[in-house]
Formats: C-alpha cells, structure tokens, sequence
C-alpha cells in the first residue's frame, strides 16, 4: 500500500487555535493536528489520493465535476503562498512524502513571507534535513505525523531495541500474552506484531546489524492503558538495550521506558530504516512459508512451528552479545517457572 503526502508543518507555541482555524478555511478538507514532539507544532496535510476521491461524495455539494476536485487540490501550493504572507512570521516546511514497499522519500521546501529560502531534492531522509530547518534539535528519521494513523490515534510508542533478536522477543511476550484472547500476536521473520484492537497496537521491526525498531498506536490515552503499556515494556525488555517513548498525542504528555542513555538513543534513531524496499530484504522463510506468500505471517496463537532462520550474518554474534543474550535467556526462563510455579 502506497504512502504519498503533502505537508505543511511549522511551529507553534501560541495562537494555535487560530493558527489551525486560518488553516482550516484556507486548505478545506485538509487533516489539520497539532503535535507536541518533537517539537510544538501543526500539520496540515493532505494525500495524492484525495485528487481522485468522487466529487459528489464531498459535503455541501463543494465541488461539480471531478475535474474540478483535482484542481482544488494542486492548488496547494500557490494557497501554501498566500498563507505565508498573511502568517509572515512563520517558518513553513512543504514536504511531499512517497512511500511504497516500505521504501520512503521525501522533498520540499522552507517559505517564510510568502518566499522560498530553502529547498531539498528527493532524498529517503528529505523530511529530517527541512523539519531540521525548522526546530535544529530535530534529530529523528521518524516522525508521528507521516505516519498513516496520526490523525485519529489517541497516542503513539515510538523506540529502539539494540543487541538482540526478534525470537527472544517473541519468547518473551507469547508467554506473557499468547493464552489472554484480548491479544493478537503475529510474527514473522523479521516483524512482530501485538496488537488489542481496544488498547494498542505494538509493532517491532527486525533492520538487521542488532538494531530493532519499535512503532505503535494508542487507541485509547487512559491512565490506566498507559500504566499498563509502561509495565509491559518494563517486564518484557529487562535485560534488553532498549529506549521507548510513550506519547499521548492530546495532552503533549511522554513517558519513558529506557535503559539507555538519549545520546545513544538519538544515535541509532537519526539513521533511516526506510532508504531501502522492504520486500527487498533477503527472507529466508521456511518451504512451506514459502510456498504460501500470502500467508508469510502466521498467528502464533494457531502455530507453534518456530518462524525464524538466519542468515550467516545474523546469527554471527560477538562473545559479548553471546553473553547478553544467555543472560536474557535466564531471565525470560525464570519469568517462565515463575509464571508455572510462581514464587
């Protein structure tokens, strides 16, 4: 599935309200939010699908021809101008984002006053050099509101995992999760997914060279959801190098789950994890998973047979990681007898 946005997004810690109002009337039909990480801000946006959305489906009869919705649309950036001018104060990024496969690139421009004062070429980390432009301590190639859900999600879990592997992941949170029937686990060779579609959805990305990227949605921003997210990630990541933000989109709040330091954290998050097609990937499934495409992830409720084979890269691992990962091992075993027979 296809990811193709158009952007504006800019600073604002005052006149919001207004701010988005102006926006409202200016770009109509447009999806307008205001974040709070990493920088304060508002996002207008609006997809390439939208061109080709039916004319007659949009309220109050607003356009009479499909033609006539295309042309609305285009128009985004000669209205961007105008905006610029009447808001002259503001540093205004234009970005167009094109995903697909998994693989990302992204363009634009800065305007202030109605004038262009810089501009970047496609590029897989565009976003980062113009949202950089606007807030210098931008430092993330990920960014909530270039995710597809931001503007009806409640929250949203963004993380690294450094120096261990997807399986023991697995292990960890199928033990703790896999009999409760509130919970879906999926996993395949390189992504896992946990998902109650009530709560959250966590997902892990397998990126290879001892580096996992975590994503999630918030569907509902309770204390209590929270609360429990937090001691999830506590009890399952023990041991693991990890660094996990929790943010309620609505109310601005983080919370942190971590146990490395933000330098670190802020390293290994500024490199891309989308410069490359994720098809693309070397998987080495199984012959029956590969013989069946369509069903390469399976529901480890239903399966019990192990998902995973490594290549010669993977599974070549430094004495120092051999010994974390027998350490994390021990402890996920001994969650495992405690679950069994308890203190």
């Amino acid at each position: 599935m296809s990811y193709h946005t158009y952007s504006i997004v800019f600073k604002a810690d005052k006149h919001v309200t207004e701010l988005k109002k102006a926006l409202s009337e200016d770009f109509r039909f447009s999806n307008i939010r205001e974040f709070f990480t990493p920088f304060k801000g508002i996002i207008c946006q609006t997809s390439e699908s939208f061109k080709q959305f039916p004319f007659d489906r949009f309220p109050d009869s607003f356009f009479k021809s499909q033609n006539e919705v295309e042309e609305y649309f285009s128009a985004t950036e000669n209205k961007l101008i105008d905006f610029s001018r009447k808001n002259n104060d503001l540093k205004i990024a234009f970005i167009e984002m094109d995903c697909f496969g998994g693989k990302c690139a992204s363009n634009g421009y800065l305007i202030v006053n109605g004038t262009k004062i810089f501009e970047q070429d496609v590029h897989h980390s565009g976003h980062m050099i113009l949202l950089k432009q606007i807030d210098d301590k931008f430092n993330g190639w990920f960014f909530y509101p270039f995710t597809r859900s931001f503007f009806s999600d409640k929250g949203g879990i963004n993380g690294e995992i450094s120096n261990f592997s997807l399986p023991a992941i697995w292990m960890s949170f199928n033990m703790e999760l896999g009999s409760d029937p509130e919970f879906e686990i999926n996993v395949s060779e390189n992504e896992l997914q946990i998902l109650n579609e009530n709560r959250f959805e966590f997902y892990l990305m397998n990126l290879g060279r001892e580096r996992i990227k975590a994503m999630g949605r918030l569907f509902s921003n309770s204390e209590e959801n929270i609360k429990f997210i937090e001691r999830l990630l506590t009890n399952n990541f023990e041991g693991f190098e990890h660094h996990f933000e929790i943010d309620d989109f609505e109310t601005g709040q983080k919370y942190l789950v971590a146990n490395f330091k933000e330098e670190k954290y802020n390293q290994i998050s500024s490199v891309s994890y989308r410069a490359n097609a994720f098809n693309e990937r070397p998987f080495q499934y199984s012959e029956e998973a590969s013989s069946t495409p369509s069903n390469q992830t399976e529901n480890v409720k239903q399966k019990n047979e192990k998902p995973f084979q490594y290549s010669d890269e993977t599974s070549s691992i430094s004495s120092n990681q051999n010994e974390n990962i027998e350490q994390d091992k021990e402890s996920i075993w001994r969650r495992f007898i405690k679950g069994i027979f308890g203190n």
